[in-house]
């Protein structure tokens, strides 16, 4: 167990609705505010870019004259969606400018050929500029079925940082007995929930 004491950053800012190229640009701002203020660890809520879709039981999709705003909804929320790697170099970039570790909540498009899926993601990156892993929500909840996949366990991962050992939930998987002592046995040191509303570190 490390002894190094830290600064950690809550960034509780909205992204710029929908719109993915504006949302990390205002995301790099703040985190290399963050790190001029003495951050250490920064964290983003759930989802924070493109937005969570807290409309998700708002449509009354039941006619094709009702289910076209659902559609193109759908389908925006897609096409702003993250890919990795693809889309997180101006945050990795602000990462190292800042000199913190940062954890940022996106919705993430597949980028395996021929797959549509979204996942609920944490983008885990280092203070260096380098992305150290993700972990994609292993079950959406109620639902967030509509929008994302599930992950797998391949993500229920901890890494080492300089602050010591570092991993993450979202949501209602902090919740989920089996997921916290998946973390705890790899020797978790600093634990970040993430939610659409807020974001802890414990």
């Amino acid at each position: 167990m490390q002894n190094k004491q830290f600064r950690a950053a809550v960034l509780q800012i909205s992204p710029v609705f929908m719109d993915k190229k504006r949302s990390i640009e205002k995301y790099c701002d703040y985190i290399v505010r963050a790190g001029r203020e003495g951050a250490d660890l920064i964290v983003t809520p759930e989802t924070g870019i493109p937005t969570y879709p807290y409309w998700r039981n708002n449509f009354g999709y039941t006619s094709p004259e009702t289910v076209r705003p659902w559609k193109d909804t759908v389908l925006a929320y897609y096409e702003n969606s993250l890919r990795i790697p693809d889309d997180i170099g101006p945050l990795c970039k602000a990462a190292r400018s800042a000199k913190a570790i940062c954890v940022i909540g996106c919705s993430e498009q597949d980028t395996r050929p021929g797959s549509a899926t979204l996942y609920n993601t944490m983008i885990f990156i280092s203070s260096q500029g380098e992305m150290l892993g993700r972990h994609r929500k292993l079950m959406p909840t109620h639902s967030e079925k509509i929008f994302w996949g599930n992950g797998d366990a391949s993500d229920l991962v901890v890494m080492e940082t300089e602050l010591g050992r570092l991993g993450g939930l979202i949501c209602f998987e902090n919740h989920v007995y089996w997921f916290k002592a998946a973390m705890a046995v790899q020797g978790e040191e600093i634990h970040g929930l993430a939610d659409a509303l807020d974001d802890l570190l414990v």
